[in-house]
């Protein structure tokens, strides 16, 4: 995979990148190997998750990362209170 990207001129970087099982027959292979649950992983924002639909059914779930989540609303509460004001400001210098 490092060859591929290389082609394009670009890395991966060693800290963040690694092979974990997952997909549709993960949970059944360290069942049986006797780990744990299939690891989940970060992307573009999303926490990926290894699960079952009702029928029992191979599903992959998606859930928005607590991090990001955190950051951005505490970001959204500072900018409300102060964004107010110069939309008020932006409306009158319009007319």
């Amino acid at each position: 995979m490092r060859e591929r990207l290389g082609e394009f001129a670009l890395t991966l970087h060693p800290d963040k990148t690694r092979l974990i099982e997952f997909g549709r027959h993960a949970a059944a292979n360290r069942e049986r190997r006797g780990l744990g649950k299939p690891e989940t992983f970060n992307f573009l924002g999303f926490t990926f998750i290894c699960g079952k639909s009702r029928r029992g059914k191979f599903l992959l779930k998606r859930k928005t990362r607590r991090d990001r989540m955190r950051g951005e609303a505490a970001s959204h509460q500072t900018g409300v209170a102060g964004s107010a004001g110069t939309s008020r400001s932006r409306s009158r210098g319009n007319g």
